[in-house]
């Protein structure tokens, strides 16, 4: 007998007692009888038999409500068990769930490091193949330094003869043919994040700088230009005759503000007017041309040639410095000189919202 069905039955010993009193006068109320001389006779027999009887169905009931007691707390006791269990296996699956999150956020991270070290790698494979090319390209230029330290003897004329050979081989502006307009892009988006002062020149339509969606390098640079912090910039637009048709369309007009146009101050002057005032030859086509700092000129050539196929065409990337002194970067240094001056006579006029407000709905 375990410790708790003993303590259930010596609790629930009383019912057996009771059974023998019950028993024992219940034997002596019915089995009891009088003599021929008027005495009462007690059956001990019967009521010891009755009071038997009285404590084994008391002990037997006492056992078995021992037994019942004992089975609803081990009943108990196995539906709190289960009950932790299940706690338990919702706290595991929780665990299981967060461990999983985890894990999965952790490759994730380990993943954009390797990614990123291995744009890295890229990069510097990319910056030591420019640097094994520049190597190369002045090893291959000593080939040159005989051949002009032969130049350079005691004979005055012909020291001055390379003299004026070099300065004219180096004091002109640098060309990377072959180039698209996005290298172009690229190259000014370098230059807008190390200058403070930028002039720009567009020559062509207006909807081209707003309108007409551009590629991804474009709508880049242009990004920048707004909102770069860049002390002081300008934008000169070169119109001709056609093309200032577009200043009476709203709609174009407001892309343009809209995109590059309230965040760069811009002024537009008619071809004639700018040719006549730079006195550049008509022949040489402006395009477009950024000037960073006033010290260095960015200028593109859209159709400079065409490759195999017709429809694709490529152009002409110039660097230019003051030191050249180019007709390209002489007409740009005049024109925005001109702007500068409060009193400028020639016929500049700047592109503001008031204007575009006023247009008429298309």
């Amino acid at each position: 007998m375990s410790r708790g069905v003993e303590i259930s039955f010596f609790k629930n010993l009383k019912y057996a007692i009771i059974g023998v009193i019950l028993g024992a006068l219940l034997s002596l109320a019915t089995t009891t009888t009088k003599d021929e001389q008027g005495k009462l006779k007690i059956n001990y027999e019967v009521i010891l038999f009755s009071s038997a009887t009285g404590f084994i169905t008391g002990f037997l009931f006492s056992l078995l409500q021992a037994y019942e007691e004992e089975l609803g707390a081990y009943q108990k006791k196995l539906k709190e068990t289960q009950l932790e269990l299940e706690n338990s296996k919702k706290t595991m699956e929780s665990c299981n769930s967060l461990y999983l999150e985890s894990l999965q956020n952790c490759q994730n991270s380990y993943q954009t490091k390797v990614d990123s070290l291995d744009r890295l790698i890229n990069e510097h494979q990319n910056k030591l193949l420019e640097s094994y090319d520049l190597v190369e390209r002045a090893k291959n230029s000593f080939d040159y330094y005989s051949t002009i330290q032969s130049f350079l003897g005691s004979n005055q004329i012909e020291r001055e003869l390379t003299k004026c050979f070099l300065d004219k081989v180096i004091n002109k502006p640098d060309y990377i043919t072959r180039a698209s307009i996005v290298d172009f892009y690229k190259l000014l988006i370098l230059g807008l994040q190390k200058c403070t002062v930028w002039r720009g020149i567009h020559q062509g339509s207006i909807r081209s700088l707003g309108f007409t969606p551009l590629d991804d390098s474009g709508e880049t640079y242009f990004k920048i230009l707004r909102n770069h912090q860049i002390q002081d910039k300008k934008r000169i637009i070169i119109l001709n005759q056609d093309e200032q048709e577009d200043l009476k369309r709203k709609d174009i007009m407001q892309a343009f503000w809209d995109k590059t146009g309230k965040d760069v101050p811009s002024y537009w002057i008619s071809q004639d007017s700018f040719y006549d005032f730079t006195r550049l030859q008509r022949s040489v086509e402006v395009h477009d041309c950024a000037l960073h700092n006033g010290k260095v000129l960015l200028h593109y050539h859209p159709n400079y040639h065409r490759i195999s196929n017709p429809n694709i065409p490529e152009g002409l990337i110039m660097i230019d410095f003051g030191e050249s002194k180019s007709a390209v970067w002489r007409a740009v240094m005049s024109i925005f000189a001109e702007l500068e001056n409060p009193s400028y006579a020639i016929n500049l006029r700047q592109i503001t919202k008031e204007d575009i407000d006023s247009l008429p709905d298309n």
